[in-house]
């Protein structure tokens, strides 16, 4: 994160993980963001950088034959869970799904 005049820069993460596609809650208080790390996850930390918590293991598919993604994914009006899109090229359109997962884990 860092401030509209540039100042302020921190950090969120520092697994090893690619994180990718930064959400914020609907109160602003966390952040879910997708993540790689030889498969996707989708993770929420707070807007402070604590309590970073991975909710999901390497969604579904773990193959680096096809593109792979988790998303679009999105918060609940309420903050306590999160729909997802797990997109595995290899699966016909039409057998992929929506999944939901509760941002406690």
């Amino acid at each position: 994160m860092v401030n509209a005049d540039g100042t302020g820069l921190h950090k969120l993460t520092s697994d090893a993980a690619a994180n990718l596609r930064p959400a914020w809650s609907p109160d602003g208080t966390r952040i879910a963001h997708e993540g790689w790390d030889g498969g996707h996850h989708l993770s929420v930390v707070n807007a402070d950088g604590s309590g970073y918590r991975q909710l999901t293991t390497n969604v579904h598919f773990d193959t680096e034959a096809y593109p792979q993604s988790i998303s679009p994914f999105a918060w609940s009006p309420d903050g306590t869970r999160i729909a997802y899109h797990a997109d595995d090229l290899s699966t016909p359109e039409e057998e992929q799904e929506i999944y939901v997962v509760d941002v406690d884990g």
